[in-house]
């Protein structure tokens, strides 16, 4: 199926961005956290850093959605293309019946 390729596509980008965020929380990265005797300066650039955390999550959240709604309105407009086909060759088969009935009746 054509559908297939795009679903593994984004499965693929979905693991991406999944692994890239379990490396950004703290509590999952390999350096353990400092020690309570850092100093202010240190206490001060981890809540920067932290807050750059949460700014990038959060980005790469809205991305994931973004993609995501994407993905299913290109899957929806297939759908309705197919459909509106498939109406388009019921109309012309009605309509191609109709007249050879109206030839019937002649």
């Amino acid at each position: 199926m054509t559908g297939d390729g795009s679903h593994r596509s984004t499965r693929q980008l979905l693991l991406l961005l999944l692994s890239i965020a379990l490396h950004l929380i703290p509590g999952l990265s390999e350096n353990p956290s400092p020690s309570k005797d850092s100093t202010k300066t240190d206490s001060h650039s981890s809540s920067r850093s932290n807050t750059g955390l949460k700014v990038l999550l959060i980005c790469l959240g809205a991305i994931a959605l973004v993609l995501f709604s994407l993905k299913k309105m290109m899957i929806l407009k297939s759908s309705l293309d197919f459909g509106i086909e498939k109406f388009s060759q019921w109309t012309e088969s009605l309509s191609e019946a109709r007249t050879r009935l109206e030839g019937c009746h002649e």
